[in-house]
């Protein structure tokens, strides 16, 4: 698990952006990450993220970890989502070069 989510907002051109409840420890850095969204009620859905970092106030250091997450809306991850890798499969069909 990678967290839970604890704001959404959107980033101009590129997507949702995700903050943490905690920051997570580590997050790989590649090019493009697979996820999976567990929302609150309990349905799922795939996306694909870059990792970014924030500045937020709350942070000590004032730097957290975020996700910037593409073809997302706010209500595709709502606040208490829980948010996950995906597995290689997953990845392939939000590429698109692979079906369910």
């Amino acid at each position: 698990m990678i967290g839970t989510v604890a704001e959404v907002f959107t980033i101009a051109r590129r997507g949702l952006g995700v903050l943490f409840t905690a920051s997570p420890d580590h997050i790989a850095t590649r090019d493009t990450l697979a996820i999976v969204v567990t929302r609150p009620d309990g349905t799922s859905a795939s996306f694909a993220a870059h990792r970014e970092l924030a500045r937020t106030a709350r942070s000590p250091t004032g730097e957290v970890v975020a996700l910037a997450v593409s073809g997302a809306t706010p209500q595709d991850i709502p606040a208490g989502s829980v948010i996950a890798e995906a597995t290689p499969d997953a990845m392939a069909v939000i590429a698109g070069t692979k079906s369910l």
